[in-house]
Parts: C-alpha cells; structure tokens; sequence
C-alpha cells in the first residue's frame, strides 16, 4: 500500500478511536494502528500527517507515534530516511514560529519529538544535540532583537512572523523537550548530553534576562506589574528545569546563586522579586529557582554572605508586599506567595543556618519572626515552619542571636497549640468541614515536633505557659489544647524531673506547674468541674494521666484522685480506651503507692464497678460519634468523692445482662492487667490471697457458663449462685454474660479465659529478690546457682515453699477444676476461641513462673488431645514453651513424656511426628 493510502487508513483509524462507540470497532482500529506502528511505512506517514492534517487530533496521535519510535526504533532508520526525516521536523518547527494557531499540545509534543531525535543522533547527523541548540538559541537571539517580527532563518525557513513571543515559544518548547529527553537517555548519552547543556547555559541565561529586561525593564518598584509577560512562566519553568537536571551525578553543576548574581545581576534581582509577583505560577518558579540555587553545595564561601542576605532582604520585602496588596490579588495568589516564601525560607535554614542565627543580620531574626508569622496566617505552611526552626535549632546555642535561643521557638509553640486546638463550633468529625486525619496528622507529627523543641530551649518558661493558658482557658477547647501541649513535652518533662535526687529552682516550678495541672485533674474528678466537661477533654486528660504516670508515683497526695478520674472516664465513650490505658499504667508505676491490702481491694472493686454494662464504646474513629448527653460526663457518676475507694459498688444495670463484647475485651485487660501489677508488688505471702479475690470472679463466671446450653435465650448467663453473686461478680457477669447460642456462650467464656490470662501474666515478681536483705539475696542466689549444678532439680522443699508463695500457683489451682471440665468436654476441646484462650493461660502462667510447676503440668496434657481432634494451632506454642522451659529437667505426666534431648510425640491425623 502507497503512503497517500496508508494515511487515509491511519486518518481513519484514529477517527473510529475518538469518535466511535462501538467498542470492538475500537478494539479493531486499535490493533491495526499497533501493527502499522511497528512497520517502517509509519515514519513517513506519521511525519505527513503531523504537517498536513485537518484534525487536532490525528496530528496529536502522530506526534505520539513519532516520539515512541525516535525512543525505540531511530537507530534502525536509514541514513537517508534520517536525514528527511530531520529537515522536515526542523521545518515543521520553523513554521510554528510563525503559526499562532497552532496547537499548544501539538507544539509541545513536536518539539519533544525534535528533541528526541536530536538527542539520538551523533554529530554527523545534520539533527543532533549541538546543532539543534545552537539553531533554536540563534532564533530566540533574533526573537529577542526583533521589533516588529522575527524570521525564521535559525531554523532554515523563509518569511518572517508577526511577534516574537510565537518564536519564543517554540524555543521554549524546544528547550523543555531537550531537558525532558535529557532524562530518558542511557547513561553515556546523559552524560554528553548534560556537558552540552551545562555549556548552553549562559545563553539560555542571557535570553532570559534579555526577556525580562524588555518586558519589565524597572526593578525600582517593590511589587511586580498586575500583567505579567505571556513568556515569562514559561521561561521561569524552564529554568527551573535545566536546573533541576541531574548535574551532580555527573560531576557538573550548571550555575550558582552567587555566579548568577555575579553575570546576570538583572535577572537574579528579577528573580528576587518575583517572589512577590500576583501570579502564583510565576511565585511558584521564582521560589523553586531560589530552593535550587541557595541549595547548590559548591556556592563561593566568600561571596556567600551577600547572596543569602540579598535572599533573606527579599523574603523580607515580599512578605511586606504580599499583606499590603492581598486584598488586590485574592487568597489564591496571597497564599502562593507565602507558600514559596517559607520554601525558601527552609532552603537557606537548611544550608546556611548561621546565616539567620548570626548576631550581626538583624535580617535573620526578621525572617524567623515571618516564618512565626507565616505559621500563623497559612495552614499549609505550619509544616515549613517546622523544618525552617528545626533546621536553625542545629545550630549551638551559644552561637545563636537571643531570639533565637527560646524566644521566637517559645512564638511557634504558642502558634501550634492554637492550630492545634479543634474548631469553635465542633460536634463532630461528621460535621466539620476538616478531615479528621489531617488534623490528628497535624498535631503527632508537626505541632509534636515544634512544641519538643520550644521546651528543649526554654523548658520553665513553656510550663509556664501551659498553666496560664489552662487557668484562662474558656472553652473545652483551649483548656485540650493546653493539656496537649504539656502532653507533647512529657517525655521531655519526665526526663528533668525523674532523674534528680533534689530539684533545683527551675525543676521545683517545673514539677509545681505539673503538680497543678494533676491536682485540678484530681478536684475535678470528685466535683465534675471544667476538665470533665467534654468527652474529648476527658480523653485528653487521660492520655496526659498516663504519659506522666511514673512522675504520679512522686506525687501521692493527688495520685488516689487521679485514678478516681480515670475510673469515672470509663463511663465516656471517647476517652474509655485511653483511660484503660492510664490506669494500667498508673497501677504499674505507682503499684507501691497501692499496695495497701484495704487501699487495693478498694481499688478492684471500684475498678470492677467502674465497667459499663451497655455497650458505649464507639466502633469508629474519636470524635466520630455524637457526643453523649451529660449524664455521661464524670460529673454524673456516683462513685464516691471520699480520697479512698469504694469497697463495694453495685451497678445500676447488673440486673440486665448484655452481650459478651458489651466492653471491648483489651479494656477490660488492660484494668485486670493493671491490678495484677499492684498484686505483684506484694510481699509474697500477702499476693495470693489478693491474686485471688482479683480473679474468682471470672473463675466462677467462666464455670456458668460452661455449663450453659447452647440453646438459652442471651439473658441465661445473668444467673448464678455462690461467689458470682458478689458485686464483683454481678457486675462483671452483666458486662459479660452469656450470649444466645454456643457460638456467643464461646466467645463470652473465650472472654473470661482470656481476662483470667491477663491476670496471670503479671504476677511474677520481677523485683522479689531485690526486697530481700542482701544475705537473703546471697543466699537466693547460691540456691539457684545449686539447682544449676543438680541439673535444674528442685528439693521438694524448694518446691512447696515457692508454690505456697507465688499467686500464680493459687490462681492456677483454683482454676484447675474449670480448666479440666472444659478439657474433658468434647463441646469446648472443639471450640477454637476457648482452646486458644485456655493456651494463652497456660503460656502466661509458664512464663509467670519459669518452669512446669506440678499444679500446671497435668492440666496441660488434655490438650494434646484437643490438638489430636481438631488441630488448635495454639496448642503446639504451649507445648514448645514447656520444652523451652524444662530443658535441663525431666517432664513426665500422662501421655506427655519427655527426656532430655529426646523427641516429643504427638498423635496426629494423618499421623506424623514433631521432632
């Protein structure tokens, strides 16, 4: 088929793509254009059609055609072929210099199909990299020189064109083209390809600066013209471009800020001052201009200085400029401006910070007073500002002007706990025109940091401000915001505060602000006042609670009231997750200030009470759900406002059992995890009893409902009789009780297992030989050195008296008859939630105690039946801890045998053998 046919068929083709709506006549067209691509005829045609046809769209698509195969197919093309093939791009081009008309995507796409091959060819080609740079730099130096007109004899054409823009626009095209195929060469050719730019460089310099000169030929005036020059984004991003080549990987580097003021003084005042134009595209670049050049590692140390204050004066000047015509310019080209004013900002902070921190620029301490500034007015430039102070904090202390060693970081802190504070009118996320994740994002991560470092620099004077900002704070949300931005700084208050044996003058106001803030939290708990006025308050205040609970065990007067607090916050549906985790951490790290028997029993009971029996927990993300009315807030629970706790508290819906998932079960842990803390502080002797008043609850609660059929009603579980009957029990059983079928009654008696497992996990007495005397702890030690040598054996002795000790072995007993009913009975050993409950009892109470204890061991053997029915992964964990643990000992119990260095086996189906 001739060329003029095969035109029309790709014509043709093309049109069925854009415009048919059959989809297998698109299929169809589609294929065979695939094919023809791949046929040599495709050049020519494609180039034709480039030229001469009608459709914007056929000479988009050819474009394409032309681009793909000058990337793939160019060295395949026939020397001839190659050389029309370049004329004729080169006169295509040449034409567009004087064709307003054309299209500016077609433009686009030619030019980087000009590119594409010149970039490809060597030097003996009549298109190749040099000779099309110095063509179209030629036409943009006769473009800039021309009045009225300009000829397009650069590019071996006739006529001339009727304004010079038109042929500066296809320079600028050329040029992007050269610089985006610069990027998709192989190495060798992005080398020679990238020394050839670096040496063009001054000239596409000086066109600019020609350009700008004509069009704006006055720098005298601060702001820029409202009418930009219809080039000058285009000029500004392909500088940015070139710029932004991979010159390092080379060993090149195109220009320098101080070179470029130096040769081209107009143009890097220009670019100075367009960080103030009206025109965010223009801003943008400039910005980005400056980012690429203050950032360039090779800037002459002695002329540095004046470049970075020359930057500095004109982030000043656009700042000043930017607030006195933003009502002329409107938000969007107001927040361009002060978007690239703190990228820059950044730039210089990050490669020359002693520049902003010398005591002798008074411009330093301006610019950081705009980034304070800055932070204030722009929400996107929060982040920026952050960078930009973390940057300056790199610098020592004693090296920096006074305003920064605390003052203007002392600013921003202030800035970020107001940004960071939820909106006046918030009810929630639902409702608010803010994403919620932003915001949280927002405040762990960029206010975070910023508030670190204001209290790295001035930590009393930021202390001060947290209490004064909480005293004054009239709304729910400043008083959360003051709570967070001590909330920020714990780790850091912690750390003064808790590694002193006596405080100074600075840390006795430290911990007098600190003390404050937990004995309001402590009053408010018992009055309801201001900090439990807000569920999301309340949620904040526990998570303070817990980031300071090891300072808590310091401050006994309000650690009672404290915990009082928390107890009331599992009342509120938005802060019960965190409360539960405050107070298992306050339970761990003041347990010797609990540890009182009567103070303790007072504190499960309350702790128990304290559960919800509906479900109020929210299923979704804080702050999603309606807020509850205020007979949720702390101010309406009847807990006693006496400084010890209840030792009994009936719940006002334990007659009314709910589902077994009525309180998520990791709270309900995290409150049993807590008390077996406390318990664990205990002297031996006095933990056992105490372990088992914290867990027969559960015990008797887990029996009834073993015992229940599958097919009770859901409020079967309520019943019950002996130690059930309890308020600890009664509560529980509400909050917990059965649930209709034996898929809910298993879920529910999972549930106990599982609290039970929590329990036992921590009543080990990691700190027991640390109590003792030092010759008991000698002797301690010389018994366990003994039981080494007789190959990890204990005397029967030994063994009775760690047993009668350690709660673990009481729980474990008292739980024994449980544990054995449910092994025996072929209902639960097919259960998957209970056995794996019950080996996570086991697991934890093997690690309590660091051996097979004889109470633990022959419960464990059931379980290698429930393993030979049903496969229960988890069984297989406990069994290796046990092997784990009694390595040096022999194990025998039942069908459970085991010697040293022997093998373990266990009948499987299909049978096999675990080694």
């Amino acid at each position: 088929m001739d060329a003029s046919q095969a035109s029309l068929q790709v014509v043709e083709a093309i049109s069925i793509l854009y415009t048919d709506p059959s989809p297998d006549r698109k299929a169809q067209a589609n294929a065979w254009l695939t094919s023809f691509a791949a046929t040599p005829a495709a050049w020519g045609v494609a180039a034709n059609l480039v030229e001469s046809a009608q459709s914007m769209e056929v000479r988009y698509f050819c474009a394409n055609l032309l681009l793909s195969k000058a990337r793939s197919d160019l060295p395949s093309l026939p020397p001839d072929a190659r050389a029309e093939l370049g004329a004729h791009l080169l006169r295509l081009v040449a034409s567009y210099m004087t064709n307003s008309s054309v299209s500016p995507v077609v433009l686009s796409r030619v030019c980087l199909v000009v590119a594409a091959v010149a970039l490809r060819s060597a030097n003996q080609h009549a298109l190749n990299a040099s000779a099309l740079l110095d063509v179209v730099l030629r036409a943009a130096d006769v473009a800039e020189k021309s009045e009225g007109g300009v000829g397009a004899q650069g590019l071996g054409g006739g006529g001339g064109g009727s304004a010079s823009d038109q042929a500066l626009a296809v320079v600028v095209a050329v040029l992007q083209g050269v610089a985006e195929e610069a990027e998709q060469l192989d190495r060798r050719n992005t080398e020679v390809t990238l020394a050839l730019i670096r040496t063009r460089f001054p000239d596409l310099l000086q066109i600019l600066q020609t350009y700008t000169q004509r069009h704006c030929p006055s720098l005298a005036t601060p702001a820029l013209p409202a009418h930009h020059p219809p080039l000058l984004s285009a000029f500004l991003h392909l500088l940015l471009t070139w710029l932004h080549l991979d010159f390092p990987s080379v060993g090149l580097h195109p220009i320098t800020a101080c070179q470029l003021s130096t040769a081209f003084p107009f143009l890097w005042h220009f670019v100075l001052r367009s960080l103030a134009s009206p025109h965010p595209p223009v801003a943008a670049s400039s910005a980005d201009i400056l980012v690429a050049l203050v950032s360039q590692s090779e800037a002459q140390a002695d002329a540095a200085p004046p470049v970075i204050s020359a930057v500095l004066k004109a982030l000043l000047d656009a700042w000043d400029v930017s607030q006195s015509h933003s009502a002329a310019w409107g938000q969007e080209a107001k927040r361009a401006v002060q978007k690239g004013l703190s990228t820059v900002a950044v730039a210089v902070a990050e490669e020359h910070p002693e520049a902003l921190t010398d005591p002798g620029r008074p411009e330093g301490v301006a610019v950081g007073e705009l980034a304070g500034e800055s932070a204030e007015e722009v929400e996107a430039s929060a982040d920026a500002v952050v960078e930009f102070f973390a940057a300056v904090n790199t610098v020592p202390v004693s090296e920096r002007s006074e305003a920064y060693r605390g003052a203007l970081f002392l600013r921003l802190a202030e800035t970020l706990t107001a940004k960071a504070a939820y909106p006046p009118s918030f009810t929630s996320w639902a409702d608010n025109q803010e994403d919620a994740d932003a915001f949280y994002r927002f405040r762990d991560q960029i206010a975070a940091d910023g508030l670190h470092m204001a209290f790295g620099l001035l930590p009393v004077e930021y202390l001060d401000r947290v209490g004064s900002s909480l005293q004054s704070a009239g709304t729910w949300q400043a008083a959360e915001a003051s709570l967070f931005m001590l909330r920020s700084a714990a780790q850091a208050v912690k750390k003064r505060l808790l590694n002193l044996e006596a405080y100074g003058e600075r840390e006795q106001r430290m911990a007098a602000v600190l003390g404050g803030v937990m004995a309001r939290v402590s009053r408010d708990a018992e009055t309801g006042g201001f900090l439990a006025s807000h569920p999301l308050l309340v949620d904040t205040c526990c998570l303070l609670i817990g980031s300071f609970a090891d300072w808590l065990n310091l401050q006994p007067d309000c650690l009672l009231g404290v915990i009082g607090y928390l107890l009331k916050a599992l009342q509120v549906p938005e802060a019960v997750h965190s409360a539960a985790d405050a107070f298992r951490a306050v339970c761990a790290r003041c347990a010797s200030r609990l540890n009182a028997p009567s103070l303790l029993q007072g504190l499960m009971s309350a702790a128990l009470s304290s559960l919800p029996a509906t479900s109020l927990i929210p299923s979704r993300p804080r702050g999603t759900t309606p807020f509850p009315s205020s007979s949720s807030s702390l101010s309406s629970c009847s807990f006693s406002s006496s400084s010890s706790f209840p030792s009994s508290h009936s719940h006002p819906h334990s007659a009314h059992p709910t589902s077994p998932h009525s309180v998520d079960l990791e709270i309900r842990q995290a409150l049993m995890e807590g008390q077996a803390r406390v318990i664990a502080s205990l002297p031996p002797a006095t933990a056992a009893p105490l372990a088992l008043r914290l867990t027969t609850p559960h015990i008797h609660l887990a029996a009834q409902l073993a015992q229940m059929q599958t097919n009770e009603p859901s409020g079967s579980g309520g019943g019950g009789t002996g130690h059930g009957q309890s308020s600890e029990g009664n509560s529980d059983r509400s909050s917990s009780g059965g649930g209709g079928g034996g898929e809910g009654v298993g879920e529910a008696l999972s549930t106990q297992l599982l609290l039970l497992a929590a329990a036992v996990r921590f009543l080990e007495f990691d700190d027991a030989l640390r109590r003792m005397p030092p010759s008991q702890q000698q002797q301690q030690q010389q018994q366990q050195e003994q039981e080494v040598r007789n190959g990890g054996a204990q005397t029967p002795q030994h063994q009775q008296q760690q047993q009668q000790q350690h709660p673990c072995i009481a729980v474990m007993e008292a739980a024994a008859p449980l544990v054995s009913d449910l092994l025996a009975s072929p209902r639960w050993r097919a259960q998957p939630p209970v056995i794996t409950a019950l080996s996570h009892l086991f697991r934890h109470s093997l690690l309590c105690l660091k051996h097979p204890s004889p109470p633990i061991l022959p419960s464990i053997a059931p379980l290698v039946t429930a393993f030979e029915e049903h496969q229960h992964p988890a069984v297989l964990e406990v069994l290796a801890l046990v092997l784990e643990l009694s390595a040096h000992k022999p194990v025998s119990c039942r069908c459970l045998c085991w010697r040293p260095w022997g093998s373990l086996s266990l009948p499987l189906r299909p049978p096999s053998v675990l080694h």
